[in-house]
């Protein structure tokens, strides 16, 4: 063999190992699990009606659902979804709650409602777009020693609604009415109704269980009292004849004794 056979025959060594040992240690390397917003938190929202007029109040939900799994949840920052501090303008937010969240399996569910209300009067016959809203969150990993590793800060946006304005509310405003919003707060109000009305069910079903217990109990009174002899009233005559009998039985004996 030639030096420069045993030259290329060295050279293509080296390249295969090199390229060996790269693709070892791009296998061995961990790779950093992709992060997809929409799996870790999605968010919607509703609105009770289409339309509205200016000044009259009508509501929103907001709710989102959270990925919380043995390897991973996400953890919002739900600071910009209370109702003290939620940017809505121009529209007006009234009142809001949050309700209990709603935990299922590897997901959790929490949920926002406001009472909105437009004023202004350049707003008249125009469609008129609830802001979009932005949610920050992170995604939490579990690490070794029961600690946690936070992941970087990233953002969810909610877009906007647009909702169509008609004009001033009259003065029937009391009859105006909307598609009603079904809320986990609704939800949580119907079980507990449900409990009550399980428990109302369940006591007078024992109430029934007692009278039933006691009409059995008469009843069976009533039957041994038939089928028992019947006790009749013994004449005075016939007692007073039975004793004179006696006493002269008495007497006879004891004159057959002297």
């Amino acid at each position: 063999m030639t030096r420069r056979a045993r030259f290329a025959t060295v050279l293509v060594v080296v390249l295969a190992g090199g390229w060996h040992g790269a693709l070892v240690r791009a296998a061995a390397q961990p790779s950093e699990p992709a992060l997809e917003a929409v799996s870790a938190l999605r968010c919607w929202r509703r609105v009770d009606r289409g339309a509205v007029r200016i000044g009259e109040q009508f509501g929103m939900t907001v709710t989102c659902r959270v990925v919380e799994s043995g390897s991973g949840r996400a953890v919002p920052d739900t600071v910009g979804l209370e109702p003290e501090s939620i940017d809505l303008l121009p529209f007006e937010v009234l009142a809001g709650e949050r309700f209990a969240d709603v935990t299922g399996p590897g997901h959790r569910f929490f949920q926002y409602h406001y009472v909105l209300r437009l004023t202004g009067e350049d707003y008249f016959g125009r469609d008129v777009l609830i802001p979009p809203l932005e949610l920050n969150y992170r995604i939490e990993r579990p690490a070794e020693a029961g600690t946690v590793l936070p992941g970087r800060e990233l953002t969810y946006v909610l877009p906007g609604e647009p909702i169509r304005v008609l004009s001033l509310v009259p003065e029937t405003a009391a009859d105006i009415r909307g598609i009603p919003l079904e809320t986990l707060g609704a939800a949580e109000a119907r079980l507990a109704r449900a409990d009550v009305l399980l428990l109302a069910a369940a006591g007078l079903g024992l109430v029934a269980a007692g009278v039933l217990v006691v009409g059995l109990r008469r009843a069976h009174q009533a039957r041994q009292a038939a089928s028992a002899p019947e006790a009749r009233p013994v004449a005075a005559a016939a007692v007073a004849g039975a004793v004179a009998r006696a006493l002269t039985e008495i007497r006879r004996e004891n004159a057959a004794a002297e």
